[in-house]
């Protein structure tokens, strides 16, 4: 707004959206341990080439040995094109046991894969904002995202952004977060849990009443 049309900065009001309270697990995901689960990272796309969806899979491709024992999961409806040139890339790259496409999840299934990944993942070359990131982070989940766009913006830990277009630094943030200590881990995703909090429909429908409260004095 300020750079192409000339907005002056002190009338614009920034004012973020919100996700469903449904997201938020106020408990922790000791209920999920005590089960035998698959473990499995996961990411959600309606758009592969724009989140960036192949970059994972070639880093997969590249790293087999280490991912061994985990699935990625993919959750979206995809277009019946992108969604061949996807099958193809995983038949490509012989990862047809290691990555599943969900398609479209209800959500009740969307929290729960949120909540059972060991982490999510959503390198995208650009985001208007990144309402995935949030519900993971809602969700008790570990989030990765791309340094650019508004993901700098809502991402606490900046450890956790990568380079969408730099396949080792991909590498690296997966590799760190299928590694790090489980304390470390567990400490991480409570600090983006109540971080995100702020992120509700509530606090969003307050904001813009008291803008338009004052744009009307004025």
């Amino acid at each position: 707004l300020i750079k192409y049309f000339s907005i002056e900065p002190n009338k614009i009001k920034v004012i973020y959206p919100g996700i469903s309270t449904d997201f938020f697990l106020k408990d922790s995901l000791n209920i999920f341990k005590k089960k035998p689960r698959e473990k499995y990272f996961f990411s959600v796309t309606t758009n592969p080439r724009r989140k960036n969806i192949i970059s994972i899979l070639k880093v997969m491709a590249r790293n087999k040995a280490f991912f061994q024992g985990y699935k990625y999961k993919i959750a979206g409806l995809i277009r019946e094109k992108e969604l061949i040139k996807i099958a193809n890339i995983i038949q490509k790259y012989h990862l047809n046991k290691m990555v599943e496409l969900l398609g479209y999840v209800s959500d009740n299934k969307l929290k729960n894969l949120y909540r059972r990944a060991e982490f999510f993942i959503y390198p995208s070359f650009y985001e208007g904002f990144g309402l995935p990131l949030i519900e993971a982070m809602a969700s008790r989940c570990l989030a990765i995202g791309a340094n650019n766009s508004s993901m700098v913006e809502i991402m606490p830990d900046k450890r956790f952004l990568v380079d969408p277009y730099d396949l080792p630094d991909i590498f690296v943030k997966m590799k760190y977060a299928l590694s790090m200590p489980g304390d470390e881990k567990q400490r991480i995703i409570n600090l983006n849990f109540n971080y995100v909090k702020k992120f509700n429909w509530q606090r969003t429908a307050k904001k813009f009443i008291k803008t338009y409260v004052n744009i009307r004095k004025k």
